[in-house]
């Protein structure tokens, strides 16, 4: 099997399922602004719980 990226994999599961059954509703969620929350939640408890000896640098970079 060929290795792909995590919104590869998404997408063909995705079509893989509705081929199965398109009666099914689609509900999506912005993958992006979660992983961004998550990233960003994750430093700042890392800020806080090293009372600010620690201020993880954060860097994003993400494709269209």
């Amino acid at each position: 099997m060929a290795k792909l990226r995590m919104r590869q994999a998404v997408a063909l599961a995705l079509e893989d399922a509705m081929a199965e059954d398109r009666s099914g509703i689609l509900m999506g969620v912005d993958l992006t602004a979660v992983a961004l929350y998550q990233l960003v939640t994750e430093a700042a408890k890392m800020c806080y719980l090293s009372r600010g000896r620690m201020v993880p640098p954060l860097a994003v970079a993400g494709s269209n």
